[in-house]
C-alpha cells in the first residue's frame, strides 16, 4: 500500500523554506510515497492545514518550517 504524506511547509522559513520542502517531497516520492505539499501564507495557516489534513484522514504529516510552524501544526492536529 502506498503511503500518503501531507507536507505542511512555511515557504518563508529560513533553512526550511519552499526549496527544502520540495526536496523532502521528492525524496519521499522516490521511496514510493504520495506527497501532498501545502504551503502556509499567513499566521494560523499551518494549524488550519493540519486540521483539514486530519479531517481528510491523513495519517502522516511532515512539517518543514521553524518552531512556529511546528507549534501550529501540533495544535491544529
Amino acid at each position: 500500500m502506498t503511503e500518503t504524506f501531507t507536507l505542511i511547509y512555511n515557504p518563508n522559513a529560513g533553512s526550511c523554506g519552499e526549496r527544502r520542502a520540495m526536496k523532502i517531497a521528492t525524496t519521499l516520492e522516490t521511496l514510493g510515497a504520495v506527497v501532498v505539499p501545502v504551503g502556509t501564507e499567513v499566521a494560523g495557516d499551518a494549524a488550519r492545514l493540519a486540521r483539514e489534513a486530519v479531517e481528510r484522514g491523513s495519517k502522516r504529516i511532515v512539517i518543514a518550517g521553524g518552531d512556529g510552524t511546528i507549534n501550529e501544526v501540533v495544535n491544529g492536529m
